[in-house]
């Protein structure tokens, strides 16, 4: 969790943010709730998700981007197995679903937030409705430096090793592919003389495993890359793509989350291996 430096709110077991109507406003870029839905009941209209048997005791937020930046709201520090999702919309008829997370305590959400666009936040709880202490965390993401295409990170050599975290990572605009992903992380190499390059991950969260993708292309711009080959899920925790590489060509590479279940946080730490055979 990283250190919180903004405003903090405590909020007693009341009916307060219970109904969407009711909804507390929050302001800025960086808030941290702590608030208890031993109260708070659901509503006939509100939303609900796949594998979730809500609505049970939510409670709602709104909040206005100040500016354009991409922010991460997540419900760590709960004490109850949370849903957490963020909606566009002024009523609950017409809200439009933005992003969302389901995951255990810890929930949490990334997204490119608007200036000037009104978000309806909410918290609800899983897995029978357990109540109790429920905490929203509302901050800029720190979104690791190789997140954009432009900002790819080079690997250079025969042979290169690096260590990589995809939390807080997203998708661009113009980032596109054949199956659903999010949260990549862009590397590129060139191949000194044409051979075989073999290409390795293992993921490095304990237990935690998620399904990842490895996405090879060519070109210089997201909009004419070029698709050489893929790693897709299958084995959850090491995976090796070998392909053959040309001197002097290019090669951009994402690692990336699979995105099927978009209710998953993305946040896994990993190591890739770079091996080149000339031949």
């Amino acid at each position: 969790m990283l250190p919180f430096t903004g405003n903090t709110t405590d909020a007693p077991p009341t009916a307060i943010s219970d109904d969407f109507a009711t909804r507390t406003r929050i302001s800025g870029s960086r808030y941290r709730i702590h608030a208890d839905n031993s109260l708070a009941t659901a509503e006939a209209s509100e939303p609900g998700f796949p594998s979730w048997d809500g609505p049970n005791h939510s409670l709602w937020w709104t909040w206005t981007a100040p500016k354009d930046e991409i922010i991460a709201i997540s419900s760590r520090g709960s004490a109850v197995n949370t849903v957490l999702a963020v909606y566009e919309g002024e009523s609950l008829d017409s809200l439009t679903r933005v992003t969302w997370s389901i995951y255990y305590k810890l929930s949490e959400v990334v997204f490119h937030a608007h200036a000037g666009t009104t978000y309806q936040i909410m918290v609800d709880s899983f897995w029978g409705g357990s109540t109790g202490k429920v905490v929203l965390n509302l901050f800029p993401a720190p979104v690791p430096r190789n997140d954009n295409f432009a900002n790819r990170k080079v690997l250079v050599g025969r042979h290169a090793n690096v260590a990589g975290r995809n939390r807080f990572a997203t998708l661009e605009e113009g980032e596109s592919y054949a199956a659903p992903q999010v949260a990549s992380l862009w590397y590129s190499w060139t191949s000194p003389k044409t051979g075989v390059l073999t290409f390795t991950f293992s993921e490095r969260n304990g237990d935690e495993k998620r399904y990842h993708f490895i996405n090879v292309f060519t070109g210089d711009s997201l909009d004419n890359l070029l698709w050489q080959t893929e790693l897709a899920p299958g084995d959850w925790f090491n995976k090796k793509v070998v392909f053959p590489v040309v001197e002097g060509t290019t090669y951009q590479m994402s690692v990336s989350s699979y995105g099927g279940w978009t209710s998953l946080p993305a946040d896994s730490t990993f190591h890739l291996g770079l091996k080149f055979f000339e031949q």
